[in-house]
């Protein structure tokens, strides 16, 4: 725990403000929040990125270290790129892919990695080739000094660095779950050699995939969607177990359902847990009118699909009743075509969406009467 202090100091980016609302009543919730609600400025690092996309915090042999993820631009081209700090902000390492003939933009996520064979934690980033008919890849680094280790070329322009971390072939050490375009790929670490690919013409985008051991099963299962790819043009979801074997595939899908996270939940209270999916209908492509929330069962089966409108969901027991609410905001590139500008809230068991009133930021429930007006108390910590 001696390190906490110094963890904390870096929740700050220049690029967040942090505010809190301390027993806020409810009928003053329109009112213009007090400067002294502000939470105070720890600390500001002026980063050496023109834009920034992602950070993480990990822990070196020298201490704690922030590492920021984003582009660099030099003469008018985009390089990939990852600076590390430390607690004091001081400049520590930075990493870069670039090339003189295009851009080299950065993919979505960093990763950090410990206990992975190696003597040392090593941070993972991707980058994105302007030309499209290249290839993109992953570069592994050195977390101690930003030395790059090893650079892996995917086997499609586009790689996001949305990957999973787990010991695959029980070994006691992290292999990294790494997905392109079109394959998924089980990294062992210690010699960067892939255990095995799963390579059946699945489109991967953002998709964040979970990893989840089903109550039937013996070991954990990979779950992650596709995003547009079957042959109608149409989408999927799938299950594939830890040596890169499908289990199941739920085809058919209209929206996409590639380009959001995968949730494991017991939406319902009864004990067992299912799979939630968004389906987005990107940039308007089937025209909808709403994206939906797609529940699956862990063996596959499309258990409940309810009109959503949002895309970036929260999940939590909103209003204490035992069950789960997923909370978002109105999309209206991604979410459908409702025209909707509005903080939304639905009862994933029941499907029954929760008015929100704009006049005082509170949701209220239709189905449950006894709850009437839901309050959210945010307290400073």
């Amino acid at each position: 725990m001696k390190h906490r202090k110094n963890i904390l100091l870096f929740l700050y980016l220049g690029l967040v403000l942090f505010t809190s609302c301390q027993n806020r009543n409810p009928k003053d919730s329109d009112q213009e929040v007090k400067s002294n609600e502000i939470l105070p400025q720890i600390k500001k690092i002026q980063t050496g990125l023109h834009t920034t996309c992602n950070f993480i915090i990990g822990q070196t042999s020298q201490g704690p270290v922030l590492v920021v993820q984003g582009n660099f631009f030099k003469n008018q081209k985009k390089i990939a790129s990852i600076e590390a700090y430390n607690p004091q902000g001081k400049l520590l390492w930075k990493s870069q892919k670039q090339s003189d003939q295009y851009n080299l933009g950065s993919g979505a996520y960093v990763q950090w990695v410990d206990h992975s064979g190696l003597d040392y934690p090593v941070v993972t980033y991707s980058y994105v080739p302007g030309p499209k008919e290249l290839k993109g890849g992953l570069i592994f680094v050195n977390a101690n000094n930003g030395s790059t280790i090893r650079e892996l070329t995917n086997n499609t322009h586009f790689g996001n660095n949305n990957s999973l971390l787990f010991d695959f072939n029980k070994d006691g050490l992290t292999d990294y779950l790494y997905a392109d375009l079109a394959t998924i790929s089980a990294i062992r670490l210690s010699d960067f050699q892939k255990e095995w690919t799963f390579n059946e013409g699945v489109r991967f985008c953002w998709s964040l995939p979970a990893l989840f051991k089903p109550e039937h099963d013996r070991n954990p299962v990979i779950y992650f969607g596709s995003e547009y790819d079957d042959k109608c043009g149409s989408s999927s979801f799938l299950a594939v177990d830890l040596k890169g074997n499908r289990i199941w595939k739920s085809s058919k899908h209209v929206e996409d359902l590639g380009s959001t996270p995968v949730f494991v939940a017991d939406i319902d209270g009864d004990g067992t847990k299912e799979i939630i999916k968004v389906g987005l209908d990107l940039e308007h492509h089937n025209k909808q009118k709403w994206n939906h929330l797609h529940v699956f069962s862990t063996d596959g089966l499309l258990i409940s699909k309810c009109e959503l409108g949002f895309t970036g969901i929260a999940i939590g027991d909103v209003d204490g009743d035992g069950l789960l609410e997923g909370v978002g905001i109105s999309n209206t590139r991604d979410g459908g075509l409702n025209g909707l500008m509005e903080i939304r809230c639905i009862e994933l068991s029941t499907q029954q969406r929760q008015q929100h009133d704009r006049s005082t930021g509170l949701f209220h429930s239709e189905m449950l009467k006894e709850v009437g007006h839901i309050h959210f108390n945010y307290k400073k910590r």
